[in-house]
This record gives C-alpha cells, structure tokens and sequence, in this order.
C-alpha cells in the first residue's frame, strides 16, 4: 500500500538494533487513510472501523545471542494481518463526537431479553408456547443470498456475516429454494432459549456437513481458553434426521455422541416437522419446513449463578441442503450470522438484559436501569414502523433515518419521553424499497447533553 493509503513514525528511546545496552522503549505513530478501506466516518451516522493489533517483541537479536534470544508476540482481537480471526476490534467514529465531550453509549449488537413472568416453554421443538409469540422477543433472520437481510444487520455483522455453496454431486447447481431461518431468543434465570423457525420446501436428511438441513450455534465457554489464550468456543450443532414424518434431532459435533456434551448436561435441542413436510431426497413435493427449540444451560458454559455479567459471545450458521431428481440438481448452502466457525472472526456481541422483558407490560411501572434500543417493529415493514427504546430517565429523543448513501431522509425530534419504554414511528410512504439506517440519540432535556445514542437497521418492502 501507498504513503497515501498509511504512513507512520518511530521514535527509539535508546539504540536501534543494538541489544548490548538497556534500552527504555519505542514509540509510533500511524496515519491511516480510511477511505481508501472503504470507510465514511465523516457522513452524518459516522461509522465502525473494523482493525486488530499485534505486537512484537524479539530480544537479543542484534547482535545474535542464542543463550538469550527471544521473542513473543500478543494481540488484541487478531492476531493475523492477511487472515481474519476470532474477533475484531469496533472504532466507533462519528464527526460530532470529540475528544473532549460527553462519549455517547454503545450498546451491544444484539440485546436477548428476560423471560420476565412468562414460563420455559415445554421442549418438544414446536414453538407454539406463549414466550415464542411476544413482540420484545430477540429476533434474528438468516437466508442465503438475500442482501437485504445481512445488510441490516447491526454493528459489523453486515460484513462479518457471509454465505458459501460447496461442491454437491460433482458440481453447484442453482440455488431454487434458499431457506429463511427466524431464530428467537429470550433467558430465563441461568438458561438461554432459542427457537428456530426455517421456511423450507426442500427437508432432507443426509450424513454430509454439505448437505445438512440444521444449525451451528456458537457460543464461546467463559471459563475455558484455547491454546491461543482466547475464549474456547463450543460449536452445538444439530441437523434434520429420519424420514417420512418421522424427524429425528441428529446432534453434530460438541454435541455428538463422543463430543464435550454427549449426555446432553449443558445443551438439549429438539426439531420437529411442519404441516405437509416430509423428509426425502427426491424433492418431488414441495415441504413446509421445519421448527427447533434449544436450551442452553449458562453455568455449564462458565457462567456463575445470575448469568454473570450477562454478556455473550455468538454466531450462528444455518445450513440447508436440497435434493431433487435428477441429482445433479442438487445442491447445499451454508449461510451465517457473524461467525461461520470456532476459528472465524466476528462472533457477535450480545447481552442478555435483565431490563428487557419479552412482553409488553412485563417491567410494569419500573424504571430500567440503562438506557436501550430495542430495534423496530415491523421490521421488515410496510409502510411505516415503530422504533422502541428504554429511557432510566426523562429525555429528547432524536430519531434519524438515513439511506445507504448516508443522506438523512428521515427526522423526529420527540420530548420529554419517558421513563421506561418509549418509542416513536417512522413513516416511509414516500421512500422506495431498501435498508435504511437509523441512528436514535438521547439527552438530558434543556441541557441537551448527549446520554445514550444507537444504531440501527429497518428494511421498507413496496
């Protein structure tokens, strides 16, 4: 890359490449060009940076001391420059913060709330219990090929989520059916829930990591670290098994029969069949899909007792696999959210917020504790939407929707909202279809100091 691209300087508090004296140390400073990497921090919502650092540090070296030599290098978020890796760090740049005023809040990507009164649904994999169907549920949607939906996506999922089709009977046919995935999220005391709901007119049933109809959740172990001194992740795994209508949770990976929770301590899931479906791999009559329910049992994954500190670190893949007459149409695709493996960079940034509840009336008339966004609703919505939010206190509230040029078609100044949960609705009658950016800021009335500000996505379908 060109001096025009990055430049830095170094500064040696001692003698450069002489190890025969104590030195004290090094300075440096970089100049990087953020447009050239595709960044625009200085458009009115600002924008996240995505870097990593490592360090290096080798001793004895200059001149070649082999009874001394050594060297070690540490990172933060990755440890590789032409390869990403675990995670990354988020700089989160915006042309009216400085670096003397207030710093706005930066709430995590995805906020999975509390049961509250609401009762563990029964674990038979049909998500027909009351919780599943509450409009404050944690929703998440996956579906191979469709940019819209990775598009918005909060934080940096939109470019750390991705998609693959490998090589199925000798070649990639064309995808026909991609499936859409809906994956609900809520706790419950120690215990994570999700649900699974994928819209599929093709279920099968083969023994293939290409060709699996299932999931990959990936949850990071918080009391385990690998041998790169990063937090273990564990990949539970399940796929479609059986045949007819008769569906069998066939559990993959750590999950397996010889992996880390092969008595099923720590995760249970269950799948089961939708109306019409039928597990084959001729693909001559068109399926319904399928439903899944998994529990996730917090302390068996290093939590202690509370949930902790409430913070979780996730991805999620969904595979889907088609088979038809003749075979060579056939085909497999794996689509994820933030994280494809254990080695991938991006899991995702949750926290499960005791604050947030999944109905409607369930913190009553108490206060929260921090301010949130809880995203909007419908979404994706025709032809207006409604974008909720927790105030701990009484604030302004500026709502403002821009397109993906980062020009603000949308604005709302509401006052004086709240305490407690609040919301304001964006009407889009006059816009055309397409993901639009939010960005929802709170402050202190008269003052009008900044206390809290979000980002979010709506996707308007005309």
């Amino acid at each position: 890359l060109s001096a025009a691209t990055w430049t830095a300087a170094t500064t040696v508090q001692g003698t450069q490449n002489n190890d025969a004296d104590v030195d004290e140390g090094y300075t440096m400073e970089f100049r990087i060009n953020l447009a050239t990497f595709g960044y625009n921090v200085s458009g009115v919502a600002g924008d996240i940076v995505m870097y990593s650092l490592s360090i290096y540090d080798a001793d004895y070296e200059w001149p070649l001391d082999t009874a001394k030599q050594a060297g070690n290098r540490v990172w933060f978020q990755c440890p590789w420059g032409n390869a990403a890796a675990y995670n990354h760090i988020r700089v989160y740049a915006r042309p009216d913060v400085g670096l003397t005023g207030t710093v706005p809040v930066v709430g995590p990507e995805l906020t999975i709330p509390s049961a509250g009164s609401l009762q563990s649904p029964v674990l038979d994999g049909v998500l027909d219990d009351a919780v599943w169907s509450t409009p404050h549920i944690g929703t998440l949607q996956i579906k191979f090929g469709d940019n819209a939906i990775r598009d918005a996506y909060p934080s940096t999922a939109p470019y750390r989520s991705g998609q693959f089709q490998p090589t199925v009977n000798g070649g990639v046919s064309s995808v026909s059916d991609p499936s859409l995935a809906t994956i609900k999220s809520f706790f419950r005391a120690d215990t994570l829930f999700l649900g699974f709901d994928v819209n599929d007119l093709v279920v099968q049933s083969v023994d293939q990591v290409d060709r699996w109809d299932g999931f990959r959740v990936i949850i990071c172990q918080r009391d385990v670290r690998n041998g790169d001194n990063v937090l273990f992740p564990r990949r539970l795994s399940f796929r479609v098994g059986g045949s007819g209508t008769s569906i069998i949770t066939e559990r993959q990976d750590d999950l397996s029969a010889t992996g880390w929770d092969s008595l099923s301590q720590a995760v249970q899931v269950v799948m089961a069949l939708k109306g019409g479906t039928t597990i084959d791999t001729a693909g001559l009559v068109a399926d319904s899909g399928y439903t899944a329910e998994m529990r996730v049992v917090l302390p068996k994954f290093g939590y202690p007792a509370g949930r902790g500190d409430g913070v979780l670190f996730l991805g999620i893949v969904l595979y889907d696999g088609d088979s038809f007459t003749p075979f060579t149409s056939s085909y497999g695709t794996r689509t994820w959210f933030m994280r494809e493996g254990d080695f991938n960079d991006g899991a995702a940034w949750c926290y499960m917020n005791p604050n947030i509840t999944v109905g409607v009336k369930e913190n009553g008339s108490s206060v929260p504790e921090e301010f949130a966004l809880l995203g909007n609703y419908p979404n994706p919505f025709i032809p207006s939407t409604t974008i909720k939010y927790m105030l701990p206190e009484v604030s302004d509230v500026t709502i403002e929707v821009f397109n993906m040029l980062g020009q603000i078609v949308g604005r709302k100044a509401l006052r004086m909202q709240g305490p407690g949960e609040a919301s304001g609705t964006f009407d889009a009658r006059s816009l055309s279809s397409g993901v639009y950016p939010y960005h929802v800021r709170m402050s202190s009335p008269g003052s009008h100091v900044e206390r809290a500000a979000f980002n979010g996505k709506m996707i308007l379908l005309k």
